[in-house]
């Protein structure tokens, strides 16, 4: 525990397992690095999937069965990213991944860093027709309904400013898992575990103290 506090990676709260963010932000991040091969974009990936292992009656359910499902905006969005990589080709499509992911001054802040990430991320970068086909199963898919079944203790965590998962997300997510808690950070944009790793840490810990068997 005391490891966890004090880490700046945004990602220790994978091992407990207790964590649920808004689900369709995994699923756009494992659009955007479509082969995670590194051990970041992979933590990353997983941060941002349901991790629901610690309930009983939540060991029936995949991450892709509590997916919440895409609304007008979400469908705006990914459609145009989908025509962005079909039109403009890779390179264009994770350029323009990096602008919607990351809020505005930490891209300014972190350009050359993110660069580099982009290179990689495009060496490493599925074909196009599988991409487009995880846009598309995404967008089509639904498991809303099945939300009301997670018992297992829940704290949705999203920003205000993310514009690939709107606050809302989080919000419809909170009210339809039982018990759920909501925490919405002002600023930090989709990937906020990675910009505020330090605030995300801090506002995790309290609830898997809360909730972890003495």
């Amino acid at each position: 525990m005391r490891k966890f506090g004090t880490a700046e990676g945004g990602n220790v709260v994978l091992t407990f397992a207790l964590t649920l963010i808004p689900v369709m932000g995994f699923v756009g991040a494992a659009v955007d690095y479509s082969r995670a091969n590194s051990a970041k974009a992979a933590l990353q990936a997983a941060v941002d999937s349901t991790a629901l292992m610690l309930s009983k009656d939540a060991q029936t359910l995949t991450t892709a069965q509590i997916q919440t499902k895409a609304d007008a905006y979400f469908r705006r969005l990914f459609t145009l990213r989908k025509e962005l990589l079909q039109r403009l080709g890779p390179s264009t499509y994770l350029q323009a991944a990096t602008l919607v992911l990351y809020p505005s001054w930490w891209v300014a802040r972190n350009n050359e860093r993110l660069r580099q990430e982009e290179a990689q991320n495009l060496a490493a970068f599925a074909p196009m027709d599988i991409v487009a086909s995880r846009i598309d199963a995404m967008l089509a898919f639904d498991r809303s309904s099945e939300l009301e079944r997670i018992k297992t203790p829940t704290l949705v965590i999203g920003a205000e400013d993310d514009i690939v998962t709107p606050a809302y997300f989080s919000e419809e997510l909170a009210r339809l898992i039982p018990a759920a808690e909501v925490k919405l950070f002002p600023r930090g944009g989709h990937f906020f575990t990675q910009v505020r790793a330090r605030e995300f840490n801090n506002a995790v810990l309290p609830f898997l103290v809360a909730h972890t068997p003495a």
